[in-house]
């Protein structure tokens, strides 16, 4: 299982993989981030998401956007909690593919894309390359995941996993 865990606030301004990963944990709550931007860089967006959580889990702390280690521990709880859930549910994914990785997961992330025809060039080759990050953005695009732009993190694969369970697709 795959959980995130910080060691430090995050503000606006501040970039990295702690605030991308803030990004996808904000993210898989679309009511509280309905833009799910996972760009790296903390912006007045993130901070407005960061906000909301503060303020729906009543956190006694001032709702102004800063990610203090207060709030990320409890957004690590809350994401550790629906981790387990999704697991037991038999997730296909565990970490967030991009542009770059190799191995069995971009193998079933490839298999998946050619399953809803988002990957015309079917090629099966466990590199996330320039023709899967396409398809990954076709992907996004149908199914109306903004933005469309071939990362394969949290919302995009919760909305994968659940149309594969839908048809019952196994791997």
């Amino acid at each position: 299982m795959f959980i995130i865990r910080f060691s430090k606030p995050l503000k606006r301004g501040d970039r990295g993989h702690d605030v991308e990963h803030l990004q996808i944990l904000l993210a898989s709550h679309p009511f509280l981030y309905k833009e799910g931007l996972i760009t790296g860089y903390y912006s007045n967006l993130t901070e407005r998401a960061v906000s909301s959580f503060q303020d729906h889990y009543k956190l006694n702390v001032p709702v102004v956007g800063l990610a203090d280690l207060r709030t990320l521990k409890e957004l690590e709880m809350v994401s550790a909690v629906e981790q387990v859930g999704i697991a037991a549910d038999k997730v296909i994914w565990l970490d967030s593919l991009r542009y770059g990785s190799v191995g069995e997961d971009v193998v079933r992330l490839q298999k998946a894309l050619i399953n809803f025809e988002s990957y015309p060039e079917a090629l099966v080759t466990g590199y996330f390359g320039p023709l899967t990050r396409k398809a990954v953005a076709r992907f996004q695009k149908e199914h109306y995941i903004f933005p469309a732009v071939g990362y394969f993190g949290a919302v995009t694969q919760h909305r994968m996993h659940d149309l594969l369970r839908a048809q019952r697709v196994t791997w």
